[in-house]
């Protein structure tokens, strides 16, 4: 998945199953590709994406915090 306001190459995608839940939340990943945007940036992106959506965030996880996804 490639939104236009990544400003990142097709290689920046959303699977499209979760990979984590519990009784309140549940957990996808995105993998943004080769050269990710910064914290700032990600913030920034998460705030436009999920402005209305009640309860929503968007995290940075290192590599090894993130699942295995294929």
């Amino acid at each position: 998945m490639q939104h236009p306001s990544w400003g990142h190459g097709p290689d920046a995608h959303a699977w499209p199953r979760p990979f984590g839940a519990d009784a309140s939340h549940i957990q996808y990943a995105i993998g943004l590709g080769r050269t990710p945007p910064d914290e700032a940036r990600l913030v920034e992106i998460g705030a436009r994406l999920l402005r209305g959506i009640p309860e929503a965030g968007l995290r940075r996880t290192g590599r090894g915090a993130a699942p295995e996804l294929r």
